[in-house]
C-alpha cells in the first residue's frame, strides 16, 4: 500500500533539484527551513547574487499562502538582495479565480506551480542530462516518486 510523502520530504527533493521549480534555477544553490520570527521559510534559492523564497503547500493553495508568503519576503528583505518574483508551490486551489485576483494584488511576482502539473510527482534520473525529469508511473529505472 502507497503511504503519503511527507511535506519535508517534498521540501528536500526540490531543494535539491531546485530545476524542477524552474528551469532558471539550475545550478543555483538552495537553503531550506530558514527560521524566522513568523515560522520557518520553505526553500531559499540563490542564483547569482539574489535569493528567491519559495514556500509549498502540500494541500491546495489558498491565500493564507500568499500571506505567509508576503510576510517571507517583508522578513528577509533586509537579510537577502531578493528577486522581483517569487513562488507558491502546492495543490490547484479550491477557488481559482479568487486565489488569481488576490495573487495580482501582491507587491512582487508570484509564480505558481502545481504539484502534479506543472511539477510532476513521478521522476526519473536521466543519465544524459544528469538531472531528473517527469516519468509516467511504471518507469523504466529506479523513479521518485510523492504521493499527495
Amino acid at each position: 500500500m502507497p503511504v503519503r510523502s511527507a511535506e519535508k520530504d517534498i521540501h528536500k527533493f526540490l531543494a535539491a533539484h531546485p530545476y524542477l521549480i524552474d528551469a532558471r534555477f539550475k545550478g543555483a544553490r538552495t537553503e531550506t527551513e530558514i527560521s524566522a520570527k513568523g515560522g520557518r521559510l520553505d526553500i531559499l534559492i540563490q542564483k547569482g547574487r539574489k535569493h528567491t523564497i519559495v514556500e509549498l503547500k502540500k494541500v491546495a493553495l489558498d491565500e493564507s499562502a500568499i500571506v505567509q508568503l508576503e510576510d517571507y519576503v517583508a522578513m528577509f528583505a533586509d537579510k537577502f538582495k531578493l528577486t522581483s518574483y517569487h513562488y507558491l508551490v502546492g495543490k490547484s486551489p479550491k477557488d481559482i479565480v479568487r486565489f488569481k485576483k488576490r495573487v495580482a494584488l501582491a507587491s512582487f511576482k508570484i509564480h505558481i506551480r502545481l504539484l502534479g502539473l506543472q511539477i510532476p510527482l513521478s521522476f526519473a534520473f536521466d543519465e544524459q542530462t544528469r538531472c531528473y525529469q517527469g516519468a509516467s508511473p511504471g518507469s523504466l529505472g529506479n523513479p521518485v516518486s510523492f504521493i499527495l
